[in-house]
């Protein structure tokens, strides 16, 4: 029984103390009785302040630009922020207390970014004449419009950082290179363009290739296309003949009688 009891106290100890616990510790409740006072930094500077949705154009003050919030929930977390023109914005998030919370805003200005150098380019091209081309979008002719001293002048290009240049001319092998211009000084270049070579038409070559011979394989006979007529001697007719013996004939008798 005394072990039934005690249990019986344990449990009705820790319900009083969970009540007490519960009842004894109430939330603070917020009250709609603090005020925000935002002073801006420059002091001269107009902007938009808002505290949580509450949001006002800032005014001339004793002490600069200010915005003034009342009737703001005290005992709770509350955002802020300021905005103009130029400056960067302002954020913060506070707990305010019943009474009154003053916040210095200090902004800052927007940071310029620093503009990319440019730099110029001067081309001098050898022999003069042709187009040149920079990243294939400014383009020039000569001598129509640059120096008829075969110079190309291009101007305000990205600085510190590559181009592409071409140049084309009649009768020259098309140039292209990549150009460093320097940012913030003129920047120059030299081309000689090289002549196009004059190509020679292929020659042709006639390759003979003998056939291997064989011992039973008769060689072919070419007759000559126009073949040489040729001579035949002709024999003596027999009066011709006939007519030189009586001759001789009679030469001998005349020889004899003598």
């Amino acid at each position: 029984m005394s072990s039934v009891s005690r249990s019986v106290q344990v449990f009705f100890f820790t319900a009083i103390l969970l009540i007490v616990l519960v009842v004894g510790i109430q939330p603070v409740a917020a009250a709609a009785d603090g005020n925000v006072q935002v002073y801006v930094e420059p002091s001269n500077v107009v902007a938009t302040a808002c505290v949580d949705q509450h949001c006002q154009v800032t005014s001339e003050s004793s002490e600069g630009q200010a915005a003034e919030f009342n009737g703001i929930d005290s005992n709770s977390w509350h955002t802020v922020t300021v905005k103009a023109t130029g400056y960067q914005d302002y954020s913060q998030t506070f707990y305010l207390t019943p009474g009154t919370q003053v916040i210095d805003a200090v902004l800052y200005p927007v940071p310029t970014p620093t503009p990319a150098p440019i730099g110029n380019l001067e081309i001098t091209v050898s022999p003069k004449g042709g187009t040149a081309c920079i990243d294939g979008t400014q383009c020039q002719n000569l001598p129509l419009d640059v120096n008829a001293d075969g110079i190309f002048d291009f101007y305000s290009l990205a600085g510190n950082s590559y181009h592409t240049l071409t140049i084309n001319q009649n009768g020259y092998q098309p140039y292209s290179a990549s150009i460093y211009v320097n940012g913030g000084i003129d920047n120059g270049e030299s081309v000689t363009l090289v002549p196009l070579t004059q190509v020679a038409p292929p020659s042709t070559t006639v390759q003979v290739t003998a056939a291997p011979m064989n011992a039973g394989t008769p060689i072919p006979v070419t007759s000559p296309a126009n073949p040489v007529p040729q001579t035949t001697k002709a024999g003596l007719s027999p009066i011709t003949t006939l007519g030189a013996l009586g001759i001789c004939c009679v030469a001998i008798l005349i020889w004899k009688k003598e």
